[in-house]
Protein backbone atom coordinates (compact mmCIF):
# COMPACT_ATOMS: atom_id res chain seq x y z
CA UNK A 1 0.00 0.00 0.00
CA UNK A 2 3.30 2.09 0.00
CA UNK A 3 3.09 2.67 4.17
CA UNK A 4 6.59 2.72 5.12
CA UNK A 5 7.39 0.70 8.43
CA UNK A 6 9.64 0.62 10.82
CA UNK A 7 10.27 -1.99 13.43
CA UNK A 8 11.10 -0.87 16.90
CA UNK A 9 11.36 -4.55 18.87
CA UNK A 10 13.64 -6.99 17.83
CA UNK A 11 17.23 -7.58 16.71
CA UNK A 12 18.37 -4.19 15.50
CA UNK A 13 20.29 -5.03 12.03
CA UNK A 14 21.95 -8.33 11.06
CA UNK A 15 24.50 -9.97 13.28
CA UNK A 16 27.18 -9.44 11.24
CA UNK A 17 26.42 -5.49 11.05
CA UNK A 18 24.71 -4.40 13.71
CA UNK A 19 23.48 -0.82 14.24
CA UNK A 20 25.48 1.50 16.52
CA UNK A 21 24.43 4.11 18.46
CA UNK A 22 25.40 7.26 15.89
CA UNK A 23 23.10 4.93 12.87
CA UNK A 24 20.17 4.73 15.41
CA UNK A 25 20.45 8.78 16.08
CA UNK A 26 20.95 9.16 12.30
CA UNK A 27 17.53 6.71 11.94
CA UNK A 28 15.75 9.01 14.59
CA UNK A 29 16.25 12.14 13.28
CA UNK A 30 15.35 10.84 9.56
CA UNK A 31 12.47 9.63 11.46
CA UNK A 32 11.73 13.03 12.45
CA UNK A 33 12.29 14.84 9.60
CA UNK A 34 9.70 13.31 7.67
CA UNK A 35 6.97 13.50 10.03
CA UNK A 36 7.51 17.41 10.23
CA UNK A 37 7.46 17.19 6.45
CA UNK A 38 4.16 15.23 6.61
CA UNK A 39 2.57 17.39 8.96
CA UNK A 40 3.86 20.24 6.61
CA UNK A 41 2.34 18.77 3.50
CA UNK A 42 -1.02 18.28 5.49
CA UNK A 43 -1.39 21.63 6.12
CA UNK A 44 -0.56 22.87 3.21
CA UNK A 45 -3.38 20.21 1.54
CA UNK A 46 -5.98 22.08 4.17
CA UNK A 47 -4.74 25.44 2.82
CA UNK A 48 -5.34 24.62 -0.67
CA UNK A 49 -9.13 23.47 0.20
CA UNK A 50 -9.80 26.81 1.77
CA UNK A 51 -8.24 28.38 -1.43
CA UNK A 52 -5.49 30.29 0.52
CA UNK A 53 -2.50 31.42 -0.55
CA UNK A 54 0.89 29.34 -0.77
CA UNK A 55 3.39 30.11 2.30
CA UNK A 56 6.13 32.18 1.22
CA UNK A 57 6.52 35.87 0.18
CA UNK A 58 3.55 37.84 -1.63
CA UNK A 59 4.30 38.30 -5.09
CA UNK A 60 5.53 41.72 -5.94
CA UNK A 61 2.40 44.02 -6.71
CA UNK A 62 0.21 42.64 -3.81
CA UNK A 63 0.68 41.82 -0.16
CA UNK A 64 -0.24 39.14 2.28
CA UNK A 65 -3.59 39.62 4.27
CA UNK A 66 -4.76 37.25 6.53
CA UNK A 67 -6.40 34.91 4.25
CA UNK A 68 -5.87 35.94 0.83
CA UNK A 69 -3.75 38.75 -1.29
CA UNK A 70 -4.37 42.09 -1.65
CA UNK A 71 -3.04 44.78 -3.87
CA UNK A 72 0.04 46.97 -2.53
CA UNK A 73 -1.31 50.04 -4.39
CA UNK A 74 2.14 51.65 -4.91
CA UNK A 75 3.87 47.94 -6.28
CA UNK A 76 0.38 46.90 -8.24
CA UNK A 77 0.91 50.48 -9.90
CA UNK A 78 3.89 49.70 -11.57
CA UNK A 79 2.87 46.16 -12.02
CA UNK A 80 -0.01 47.32 -14.08
CA UNK A 81 2.10 49.86 -16.17
CA UNK A 82 4.53 46.96 -17.36
CA UNK A 83 1.52 45.01 -18.73
CA UNK A 84 0.13 48.08 -20.39
CA UNK A 85 3.28 48.76 -22.25
CA UNK A 86 3.66 44.93 -23.21
CA UNK A 87 0.33 45.45 -24.94
CA UNK A 88 0.71 48.43 -26.56
CA UNK A 89 4.56 47.53 -27.80
CA UNK A 90 4.57 43.90 -27.60
CA UNK A 91 8.19 44.22 -26.60
CA UNK A 92 9.42 42.29 -23.79
CA UNK A 93 12.81 43.66 -23.40
CA UNK A 94 11.61 46.55 -24.22
CA UNK A 95 9.12 47.21 -21.33
CA UNK A 96 11.64 45.81 -19.10
CA UNK A 97 13.47 48.83 -20.56
CA UNK A 98 10.40 51.06 -19.75
CA UNK A 99 10.03 49.88 -16.25
CA UNK A 100 13.52 50.80 -15.57
CA UNK A 101 13.30 54.64 -17.38
CA UNK A 102 9.94 55.30 -15.65
CA UNK A 103 9.94 53.73 -12.32
CA UNK A 104 13.58 53.28 -11.81
CA UNK A 105 12.49 49.37 -10.85
CA UNK A 106 15.18 47.13 -12.49
CA UNK A 107 14.21 43.99 -13.16
CA UNK A 108 15.70 41.39 -15.57
CA UNK A 109 13.81 39.74 -18.74
CA UNK A 110 13.16 36.44 -17.06
CA UNK A 111 10.86 38.24 -14.11
CA UNK A 112 9.28 39.94 -16.40
CA UNK A 113 8.54 36.56 -18.24
CA UNK A 114 7.04 34.88 -15.08
CA UNK A 115 5.41 38.51 -14.32
CA UNK A 116 3.09 37.89 -18.32
CA UNK A 117 2.86 33.95 -17.32
CA UNK A 118 1.99 33.99 -13.44
CA UNK A 119 -1.59 32.91 -12.67
CA UNK A 120 -1.16 35.10 -9.61
CA UNK A 121 -1.41 38.56 -11.55
CA UNK A 122 -5.27 36.96 -13.15
CA UNK A 123 -6.45 36.34 -9.88
CA UNK A 124 -5.73 33.21 -9.13
CA UNK A 125 -3.73 30.72 -6.96
CA UNK A 126 -0.92 28.45 -8.33
CA UNK A 127 0.42 25.28 -6.08
CA UNK A 128 3.56 23.83 -6.19
CA UNK A 129 1.42 20.72 -7.53
CA UNK A 130 0.21 22.72 -10.39
CA UNK A 131 -3.22 23.17 -9.61
CA UNK A 132 -4.80 26.52 -10.13
CA UNK A 133 -7.45 27.72 -7.74
CA UNK A 134 -9.20 30.44 -10.12
CA UNK A 135 -10.62 33.80 -8.43
CA UNK A 136 -9.38 33.64 -4.57
CA UNK A 137 -8.18 37.51 -4.88
CA UNK A 138 -8.35 40.88 -7.14
CA UNK A 139 -6.09 40.47 -10.09
CA UNK A 140 -4.28 43.59 -11.51
CA UNK A 141 -4.86 41.82 -14.84
CA UNK A 142 -7.97 41.40 -16.19
CA UNK A 143 -8.93 38.64 -17.77
CA UNK A 144 -9.29 39.68 -22.13
CA UNK A 145 -5.55 41.53 -21.16
CA UNK A 146 -4.80 38.09 -19.88
CA UNK A 147 -6.14 36.18 -23.11
CA UNK A 148 -3.92 39.12 -25.24
CA UNK A 149 -1.07 38.67 -23.68
CA UNK A 150 -1.19 34.78 -24.28
CA UNK A 151 -1.33 35.88 -27.67
CA UNK A 152 1.46 38.38 -28.33
CA UNK A 153 3.76 35.59 -26.09
CA UNK A 154 2.40 32.71 -28.32
CA UNK A 155 3.09 34.90 -31.81
CA UNK A 156 6.43 36.27 -30.60
CA UNK A 157 7.81 32.62 -29.82
CA UNK A 158 10.50 31.78 -31.90
CA UNK A 159 9.82 28.77 -34.61
CA UNK A 160 11.80 24.99 -34.34
CA UNK A 161 14.24 24.94 -37.05
CA UNK A 162 13.10 22.17 -38.72
CA UNK A 163 9.25 23.56 -39.63
CA UNK A 164 10.95 27.17 -40.69
CA UNK A 165 11.14 25.99 -44.09
CA UNK A 166 7.51 23.86 -44.26
CA UNK A 167 5.18 24.68 -46.15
Amino acid sequence: LGIPLMALEGPLGSPDTPFTRADLLRLLQTLQNTQRSRSLRRGHARNRLKALPPPGKAPFGYRRSKDRYVLDRTAAAIVKDFFEHFLLYGSLRGSVRYLQQKHHKKISVATGQRWLTSPVYRGDLEYQTGEVVPDTHPAILSRPEAAQIDRLLRRNRAIAPRSASAP
